[in-house]
């Protein structure tokens, strides 16, 4: 292949590790992403424990070092080192809740980082900011590696343009980006990287079978069941790549035995890893370490997970609206890759939101679906070729460029405190949908998923429910050391209403007000003090609506994650009384406060309103 054809392969990758580059300096995440818990905190915290302090099996230096730099993400009362990330094995040692198969892959930019951290004035003890940029930049390098085994296998069956135009389009028009740039590292992106080069394993190994592909095969198999074990439906794509019916690919693997049994062999080194820390932790050679967290599979969520506005993936990454399309145009012109894709994609799918927590929190979009993307880009750049010519050639390129923009925008509004697509709803999406600022009627949409009416689309009928004094305090959570040594937490008392017997009808809007000041910062959305609604018609909901107290309180700026403490504010939000409402139905209102921090309230009360 001659220099003057990579050119323009060399141009858009640079241009996309630069943008790339650009975002990650500016939402200068990479501290606080690494240090302050949550996924990427559990997936690096191998390398640190094993490598440096060798307490892996205690975790004792890096639940220090989390303390010392990130004091509040520690909570006493959830284990004894305050960590959400491990559960405790029945023998009294921490279990990391996720696997160690990215730190695998990251390893190589952990110890470069090390040798690097004295040669730049910083301490070489896991925890400097020269680990943690060596991680972004790895995770990086590992997505740059997986769109090169992608473009070659692309090549072989769209124009290189083509090619090149859905590289563009995954590296910067689909949430791929967010979680290279913003939430990192996690699983996805290296998850995409191990995909695309199974997909050129396994399209090499189907043109030409060799050991040496056999081995690469079963160890990316391999490495993607160590990062996330129901991943290992990846052995489908193997097996039935360019998949020309049973009974011939059944006489081809027979045929081909000796390589399925060294990919079987190889499959299981990677692993070994995991099986022997889990042994030490547990005295099991397997742990389930997601505690209570698991799988509903009788009552999947596949179309709000596709397209609800709780981070559905079609909603926040639309430029893969085309796959749909792709792959019934897939079935007709290219049948042999149709089979393995859909096989995959279906079970992928019906195994992700299956998943309890199936929007997936500290998310933009489905992040799970980034896995998918090195197999999905192919009937997308498939069905585009199709229509890349012509007048068609501009539509491509104006959908590719109308949706990155989006994307990249959409980030930023992450950032600015504006979009929390993991509470989403068609009402905050639409209230927030290319807005560079928030309002108090954003914030409230976003908070209780109801956009309010519009100014003077009520009437007052007056306060149905009040409840007055001079000024309380609403106590906060109470921590305590009991006699046996744990820490527990206590929930302290809500400030309740009981709206049973008023007079309301179906189509009445209900006004829930609260006045009242933060004792300290709370920027913890899952923590803040709220106002609650509910209605339970014959044991049952059919109405539960909150809207968060801290962040309406001092926030000048309206953002989600709240505002300045002793400021006295008001928070309010309406609901509308629901058509299947009857009289006699029991309408709760309350106020509870989940953090341990006070707030005092000097009025709560509701107001009647209807529509003129």
């Amino acid at each position: 292949m001659s220099f003057k054809r990579q050119v323009p392969l060399f141009i858009t990758l640079t241009g996309i590790l630069t943008l790339w580059a650009f975002s990650i300096r500016h939402y200068d995440r990479v501290n606080s992403a690494m240090s302050g818990g949550g996924d990427s905190w559990g997936y690096y915290v191998y390398l640190p424990s094993a490598l440096i302090s060798g307490d892996l099996t205690t975790l004792e230096t890096a639940a220090a070092k989390r303390k010392e730099m990130r004091p509040e993400s520690i909570a006493p009362w959830l284990n004894p080192l305050g960590i959400g990330e491990v559960y405790f094995s029945p023998i009294g040692h921490p279990v990391i809740k996720y696997t160690s198969g990215v730190a695998m892959m990251l390893s190589p930019f952990f110890l470069t980082a090390h040798v690097l951290a004295p040669l730049v004035g910083q301490a070489a003890d896991g925890y400097s900011p020269v680990y943690f940029w060596a991680m972004y930049i790895g995770l990086a390098i590992w997505v740059v590696l997986g769109f090169l085994a992608l473009f070659q296998v692309l090549t072989r069956y769209v124009s290189r343009p083509v090619a090149l135009l859905t590289l563009l389009m995954l590296g910067l028009a689909t949430n791929l980006y967010h979680f290279v740039v913003y939430y990192a590292p996690m699983a996805h992106a290296p998850l995409f990287a191990l995909y695309a080069f199974l997909i050129y394993a396994s399209e090499a190994f189907y043109r030409r079978a060799t050991w040496r592909n056999g081995a690469f095969i079963g160890l990316l198999c391999g490495m993607i069941t160590l990062i996330r074990p129901t991943e290992i439906i990846a052995v489908l794509i193997p097996l039935l790549w360019h998949f020309d019916g049973f009974g011939r690919r059944f006489r081809f693997l027979k045929d081909h035995w000796p390589y399925l049994l060294l990919a079987a062999v190889v499959f299981i080194l990677p692993i070994i890893p995991q099986l022997i820390y889990w042994k030490a932790v547990s005295d099991s050679w397997v742990f389930y370490s997601y505690g209570g967290e698991g799988f509903d599979f009788r009552h999947p969520h596949i179309l709000l997970g596709l397209f609800g506005f709780a981070n559905g993936w079609l909603v926040y990454t639309p430029v893969f609206c085309l796959i749909i399309p792709g792959l019934a145009y897939l079935y007709f012109v290219k049948r042999r890759l149709f089979w393995p894709i859909i096989a995959f994609l279906i079970c992928h799918v019906y195994i992700i939101y299956s998943w309890h927590n199936w929007w997936y929190i500290n998310s933009f979009g489905s992040r799970p679906m980034i896995e998918t993307y090195a197999l999905a880009a192919i009937p997308w750049a498939i069905l585009v070729q199709r229509f890349y010519h012509g007048f068609g050639k501009w539509l491509v390129l104006c959908f590719v460029l109308g949706t990155m923009a989006l994307n990249l925008f959409q980030t930023w509004q992450v950032s600015q405190a504006i979009m929390l697509s993991e509470e989403g709803s068609e009402d905050y999406y639409t209230a927030i949908f290319g807005k560079t600022e928030m309002t108090e009627r954003t914030l409230i949409a976003a908070d209780s998923r109801v956009k309010p009416p519009a100014p003077g689309e009520l009437d007052s009928l007056g306060v149905v429910a009040d409840l007055r004094v001079d000024t309380f305090a609403l106590l906060e959570n109470v921590v305590l050391d009991t006699e046996e040594g744990r820490v527990i937490r206590v929930m302290d008392q809500q400030l309740k209403l009981n709206l049973t017997s008023i007079d309301v009808l179906p189509g009445d809007y209900l006004r829930i007000v609260t006045r009242a000041r933060s004792e300290g910062w709370n920027s913890d959305r899952w923590g803040m003090a709220r106002q609650v609604i509910n209605i339970n018609q014959d044991g049952e909901w059919i109405l539960w609506v909150l809207n968060r107290i801290n962040n309406k309180l001092g926030n000048d700026t309206w953002n989600l994650w709240g505002g300045q403490p002793g400021i006295w504010g008001e928070a309010w939000f309406f609901i509308r009384i629901p058509h299947e409402y009857r009289k006699g139905d029991q309408i709760q209102v309350w106020i509870e406060n989940p953090a341990a921090v006070p707030l005092l309230v000097n009025d709560f009360h509701v107001e009647k309103w209807r529509q003129r």
